[in-house]
């Protein structure tokens, strides 16, 4: 447990449970430990603490990050080309999400040596033209369906059920986050209360 602050593990799993109005017995129910040992657990005088297998779990039971539970802010910028390229991989192979063409304009520096052999830049604004992902809230029967047959039923049940995929819900939490991330980096919201919305942004998510 040397690898993070204990006294901060044991601070949100006690804000977690005054904000769910929750005691430690039933929390214990949930991940299979007696009051006792919670209490053990949660005292910021006893050395006791959680097992890497009980962060897990009580971090699944309340739906938020481990990283954020043991206090860890995940630094997007270290996440690897590899890692960020199997991501989007997996989305797309899915047809989770979808491929566009967006254009934006962009100031680009361009270093270059003068004459006298001094460094010095070009700063040119660039139009440039990306690939980018988006998660459609309508799937069309006509571009997923192998052959007529499976189309015919694929558009019945739209007909009858609708065509909305399970993106919907996450369109609505990107759209508030979005929001909510403005107003931080704005430095009108604390972290604390950042990291209080995000958690409720997303424990309105299925986690299938």
């Amino acid at each position: 447990m040397s690898d993070f602050d204990i006294d901060i593990l044991k601070k949100n799993v006690r804000d977690l449970l005054k904000e769910n109005n929750m005691n430690q017995e039933a929390l214990g129910k949930e991940i299979g430990m007696s009051q006792p040992n919670i209490c053990k657990a949660l005292s910021a005088k006893d050395k006791k603490c959680f097992t890497v297998a009980q962060i897990f779990a009580i971090a699944e039971y309340f739906h938020v990050s481990i990283d954020w539970l043991v206090g860890h802010s995940a630094d997007m910028n270290k996440l690897s080309q590899r890692s960020i390229a199997e991501l989007l991989s997996q989305l797309l192979l899915a047809e989770t999400a979808k491929p566009e063409v967006v254009t934006v304009v962009e100031r680009v520096y361009k270093p270059y040596w003068d004459p006298d052999g001094y460094p010095d830049c070009t700063r040119d604004k660039q139009s440039n033209s990306y690939k980018a992902i988006y998660f459609p809230n309508y799937y069309d029967p006509g571009q997923i369906a192998k052959d007529e047959d499976e189309y015919q039923e694929l558009d019945s049940i739209a007909c009858q059920e609708g065509n909305e995929t399970r993106n919907v819900a996450l369109n609505t939490f990107l759209i508030k986050f979005l929001q909510i991330l403005d107003i931080y980096k704005a430095g009108n919201l604390s972290e604390e209360a950042f990291q209080i919305v995000l958690k409720e942004y997303l424990g309105q998510l299925s986690d299938k």
